[in-house]
């Protein structure tokens, strides 16, 4: 069922076909009976939008905190980022705060993320794969700014209403050229 809730656009289609259907029948027949059941395939049709529009699945909360990631990586709000690392993960806490510190982040955007959510309710955990293209300045200018381009998996864990960073792993890290 989450397939509708994140993307109805089959439920949609669906009711677009059979509205024309309906309406092709309405001017054949002329029966008040093919209007009501236009009304409601209309209905329903608003209730699967409703649906889509309220329901947030966890899949879309996991891809809101990655954008609440990044946001706060940009903003070189170091709390903020850390903020969004479990407790339990220290060396991870300890990473991020390095390289904020050290690094200024001038472009960082999420790409063809997919995202995995698995466990029960109470212990939901999720994975996050997804290719990450970052732009960097080192502020010791040690290192030129180069932009880089990587897959990377980020694993989380639900704490109550909100999804926290556990893990990740980099792969594919490419640096591009200096000039």
């Amino acid at each position: 069922m989450s397939w509708l809730l994140e993307d109805p656009t089959l439920a949609l289609s669906a009711a677009i076909v059979i509205e024309v259907v309906l309406s092709i029948a309405l001017v054949r027949t002329g029966r008040g009976a093919i209007a009501i059941a236009m009304l409601v395939v209309f209905l329903a049709a608003l209730g699967v939008l409703a649906l889509e529009w309220f329901v947030i699945t966890d899949r879309e909360q996991v891809y809101a905190r990655l954008e609440s990631l990044a946001d706060a990586a940009l903003d070189g709000d170091a709390d903020a980022v850390v903020g969004h690392i479990a407790p339990e993960s220290p060396s991870i806490r300890d990473e991020a705060r390095r390289i904020m510190e050290r690094f200024e982040i001038v472009e960082l955007r999420i790409a063809s993320p997919e995202i995995e959510v698995a466990g029960p309710a109470d212990a939901r955990s999720a994975t996050a794969n997804f290719v990450l293209h970052v732009t960097s300045r080192d502020r010791r200018a040690e290192y030129p700014s180069r932009p880089t381009l990587g897959r990377l998996r980020v694993m989380f864990r639900r704490d109550g209403e909100r999804w926290l960073v556990t893990g990740y792993e980099e792969t594919d890290l490419i640096r591009a050229a200096t000039e």
